[in-house]
């Protein structure tokens, strides 16, 4: 049995079902680098078709309140991180900012680094405590 099918149709079809699957492969679709870079996390937190400000990645290792922050570690929701000696900090409209900018109280997300530790935080919303 022999199936006659026109050549661009084909070629369409094959070309649809290829962007699929890319789009839809873990680790290599369009929000790959829209947020957490550690690939061994399952509780990665997508915070929607846009992000939660302008600039913000769209995947979250962790949203919480801020209990606690010192140097060094950062209690968020009644849990203890380790925070990276190169964690960033970030605010709506700047790149990054001190780390005395944000308060208990603070919505937050977190990127985490391979090893656990936070590698920045980034200002979600001021919660009245």
């Amino acid at each position: 049995m022999v199936i006659n099918i026109n050549k661009r149709l084909f070629e369409a079809v094959l070309a649809g079902l290829f962007f699929v699957a890319i789009a839809f492969a873990p680790g290599i679709g369009p929000d790959a680098e829209a947020g957490s870079r550690n690939s061994r996390r399952s509780d990665i937190v997508y915070t929607g078709e846009t992000p939660v400000h302008p600039g913000y990645p769209q995947l979250f290792d962790n949203i919480g309140t801020i209990d606690r922050l010192a140097a060094g570690e950062v209690v968020i929701d009644d849990s203890l991180y380790r925070i990276s000696n190169s964690a960033t900090y970030h605010v709506p409209g700047s790149y990054t900012v001190s780390r005395s900018r944000f308060k208990a109280g603070d919505s937050v997300g977190c990127l985490f680094t391979a090893d656990g530790e936070i590698e920045s935080i980034w200002f979600i919303s001021r919660n009245s405590r």
